[in-house]
């Protein structure tokens, strides 16, 4: 991503895709700092602490599969089927405000997505409904979907639809509103005016095992 500070992962990407379809994943980390990540997403975006500008990190090229869904042995493929996976700092109980409680953010997120869009494949639709706790939290939840419907997804999902993750993030964010958001002409978020240098990506491995 052009607007992005590429931080680089100490742990390998989570493999290759096993799917030429993509979708993407919406998560929380449930914090209000970028986080020491043993298993990341391809993309991190917010503040990185109170009174900082919205930043967006990248620790995957969009390629290969990153780390941040469970796996279960044997159970159908989380990560590598085709994730586009992006961890957004906050807690999931405040993003149905984030529209205005920070606009700035929520405008870089849905920019964010429209570039995953144009360049990874993701269609710009989300067939599920974003739901919160009780409803979304667990390996039950109503949110979950089967291996089925997980198989067959398309467009933008939370880590709450996921199958065989528990996780309710990202709540009830207004995805309707986040889809109506209009790519900007360099297709990059606010971010790209304060980015870092850009650092070559590393070599990644393949078939490094995941562990989450």
């Amino acid at each position: 991503h052009p607007g992005a500070s590429r931080d680089v992962q100490v742990n390998g990407a989570g493999g290759s895709f096993t799917t030429d379809t993509r979708r993407g994943v919406l998560h929380t980390v449930e914090g209000s700092r970028l986080p020491r990540y043993s298993n990341p997403p391809h993309f991190t975006i917010g503040r990185n602490g109170a009174g900082q500008p919205v930043s967006l990190w990248q620790h995957y090229p969009i390629t290969v599969a990153s780390r941040s869904l469970l796996p279960p042995p044997g159970a159908v493929q989380t990560n590598r089927h085709g994730a586009i996976q992006i961890e957004l700092i906050g807690s999931a109980v405040n993003s149905p405000t984030l529209a205005t409680s920070d606009p700035d953010l929520f405008a870089s997120l849905g920019l964010l997505m429209r570039w995953i869009e144009a360049n990874a494949g993701v269609a710009k639709v989300a067939n599920h409904t974003f739901k919160g706790k009780p409803d979304a939290e667990g390996f039950k939840a109503s949110t979950r979907l089967s291996d089925a419907d997980w198989l067959a997804s398309t467009g933008w999902l939370g880590h709450q639809h996921v199958p065989h993750n528990d996780h309710w993030d990202p709540g009830t964010i207004d995805i309707a509103s986040l889809l109506a958001i209009a790519a900007s002409a360099d297709a990059s978020t606010p971010a790209a005016q304060q980015a870092h240098a850009h650092r070559p990506f590393a070599a990644v491995n393949g078939s490094a095992p995941v562990s989450r």
